[in-house]
């Protein structure tokens, strides 16, 4: 079901994509819904693929994102190797609700500091929100946040933005707590899955996880808990901001948290 919903949306949004902007408070935020449906000035959301199947019980009750250093991470580059120089060039641990990422409210999405997090609500379903930061602009980059399930179903999406251009150009690297990872391309408008598929049992918590997304070069590579669940390659977004993503599939209601977002830049 997945994949089906996938070449849906590669095939319905030629000129349909969205983004939680950073805007006045008093600015309702820009949004794209659904390609069959598509009205003007609507809180952002984008339609997301749907999975087949739902946990069989139901969740603990999710706990705190603990604070973690910002070491660098050591991220695979090719198979016979690894980069572990990089420069820190932003981060972000959301304890200052002055910062630059968008917070609001529209009927269907919310944005907030809580808790020294930030905090996405999304109630719709098969829909995707998120918000880029509006403070990097570069090529190369291995982003790295801690994210939380504060309330939902474990069938989700949840990850990083990288080379995001405009709301209709970026990349965007996901898992859900189910263990669905999925990594996705935008390019003027039409969307292109690149991967998606589960992830092994036990690599995802049904919780908390740290996710970390390595766009260098041609290979887009998603990490999870420190286990590289795929690399894609694609060439043809070079340069971008970053930011945050989450997504519904059947059920409508989501609630993420993020924490300790740190960008990492290849040395010179």
């Amino acid at each position: 079901m997945k994949k089906w919903m996938l070449v849906v949306l590669a095939l319905s949004l030629a000129s349909v994509a969205c983004s939680l902007q950073k805007v006045d408070p008093t600015t309702v935020p820009s949004a794209t819904p659904k390609p069959t449906n598509v009205p003007t000035q609507e809180p952002s959301a984008t339609p997301a693929p749907t999975l087949t199947s739902a946990p069989s019980q139901a969740l603990p009750s999710p706990t705190a994102i603990p604070p973690t250093e910002t070491t660098a991470p050591t991220i695979p580059v090719q198979p016979t190797e690894t980069m572990e120089e990089l420069n820190e060039i932003f981060s972000d641990d959301f304890n200052d609700a002055a910062g630059s990422w968008y917070t609001g409210d529209t009927e269907t999405t919310s944005t907030h500091y809580v808790n020294n997090a930030i905090e996405f609500k999304l109630s719709q379903d098969n829909w995707l929100m998120w918000s880029e930061s509006a403070e990097v602009y570069t090529s190369d980059v291995v982003v790295t946040v801690d994210s939380a399930l504060i309330n939902g179903t474990a069938m989700n999406s949840q990850g990083i933005l990288c080379r995001y251009v405009d709301t209709e150009n970026f990349y965007a690297l996901m898992v859900g707590n189910d263990g669905y990872y999925e990594i996705i391309k935008y390019k003027d408008g039409e969307s292109v899955s690149l991967a998606g598929d589960f992830a092994e049992d036990g690599l995802v918590n049904p919780l908390n996880n740290q996710i970390t997304a390595s766009c260098l070069g041609d290979q887009l590579t998603l990490n999870v808990n420190g286990v590289v669940l795929y690399t894609a390659f694609d060439s043809d977004l070079r340069m971008g901001d970053v930011g945050l993503i989450i997504g519904t599939f059947d059920d409508p209601d989501v609630t993420i948290q993020f924490d300790n977002f740190v960008v990492y830049a290849p040395k010179q």
